[in-house]
């Protein structure tokens, strides 16, 4: 299903692409006033379309994964939390209570603790947990 949505895209923007071309070369005079140039929509769907072919590259390497690969790193975690014993000390900042204050303590502890992706969920709820506030 990914492969032939990737197709279709593929052939709508060779279309979208040749139909740009055709309007630049033979009507620029009459267009270029136009919201499609003035604004470059070509560029903007040009970056969608990237975006969206990534998407698609993304989802098709998940899926062509092995069940071997993917139990291999479940293993390779599973393993790495079994060897650790204690939880790695980390400097947790302090947080005042105020409103004012919380983005960018939000933002501290998400990197610290919730983009870790070394650390499994109970630990995060216990940095979470032992947080205190001045």
């Amino acid at each position: 299903m990914v492969e032939t949505r990737m197709a279709v895209l593929d052939a709508n923007w060779e279309k979208f692409e040749a139909n740009h071309n055709v309007l630049q070369a033979t009507h620029w005079k009459a267009l270029s006033d136009k919201k499609y140039f003035k604004d470059n929509l070509y560029a903007v769907a040009e970056e969608t379309c990237f975006i969206q072919k990534a998407m698609f590259l993304d989802l098709l390497d998940k899926f062509q994964r092995t069940p071997t690969e993917k139990s291999e790193e479940r293993a390779v975690k599973s393993t790495e939390g079994a060897m650790r014993k204690t939880l790695p000390r980390i400097q947790l900042p302090q947080i005042s209570g105020g409103y004012e204050d919380w983005p960018a303590f939000r933002d501290l502890f998400q990197s610290m603790v919730t983009s870790d992706p070394s650390l499994h969920e109970v630990e995060r709820l216990h940095y979470f947990t032992t947080l205190k506030a001045t």
